[in-house]
């Protein structure tokens, strides 16, 4: 996994957490980066790699779904369902 400082061009490179099928989903903020498999959600700092947080979302069934900060509150997030109006929205804290 790979997460670029689109500032600078510097490439932070990490392992996943959860495997080979985890992938980057979006941003929970400026600094923190998430990382999902199945419904697990894992908050890592972007600089670090370093988990910040994990959540586990049950119902969660969007492989595909983009994760979108809420703005101006950095650490929220949203993801709207392929194909429907459903949007599911999370904290993280």
């Amino acid at each position: 996994m790979v997460v670029v400082n689109a500032s600078t061009g510097e490439l932070h490179r990490y392992q996943p957490l959860a495997g080979p099928l985890s992938r980057f989903t979006g941003w929970a903020d400026n600094e923190d980066f998430i990382e999902v498999s199945g419904n697990e959600f894992y908050i890592r700092d972007a600089a670090s790699g370093k988990l910040t947080n994990r959540l586990i979302v049950p119902d969660w069934i969007d492989d595909d779904g983009q994760i979108t900060p809420f703005q101006p509150r950095p650490g929220r997030f949203t993801s709207r369902h392929s194909g429907s109006t459903a949007t599911l929205s999370r904290f993280v804290c």
